[in-house]
């Protein structure tokens, strides 16, 4: 993990390239404010968000009001076995990309 913060929209374009890499694992972030948030992504495909006791869509909607974060990953091959997501479009449009014209 960097030591350093950076803003979030640096640690999602880090989030979009795993998943254009078709990453398997675990994003974990910590905010400024000491709070973490954990992103599971499976073959490319995010499929979970949890961020202070909040998951998938309600996770990404608090995700949105951070403004700078430091992000390590994790490749787990297995991140998602047998594991559905319940990540809504919208969620997984806005951190594939939508979060460029909201931050």
């Amino acid at each position: 993990m960097s030591t350093e913060f950076r803003p979030l929209i640096e640690v999602l374009r880090e989030l979009k390239a795993l998943a254009l890499k078709k990453a398997s694992g675990f994003l974990f972030i910590v905010t400024e404010e000491n709070h973490s948030c954990i992103i599971r992504l499976n073959a490319g495909q995010i499929e979970e968000v949890v961020f202070r006791m909040l998951r998938n869509d309600e996770a990404v909607q608090r995700l949105t009001m951070v403004n700078a974060a430091k992000a390590r990953f994790q490749a787990d091959p297995g991140a998602g076995m047998g594991k559905p997501s319940l990540l809504s479009d919208d969620s997984r449009q806005w951190l594939m990309g939508g979060f460029e014209q909201d931050l």
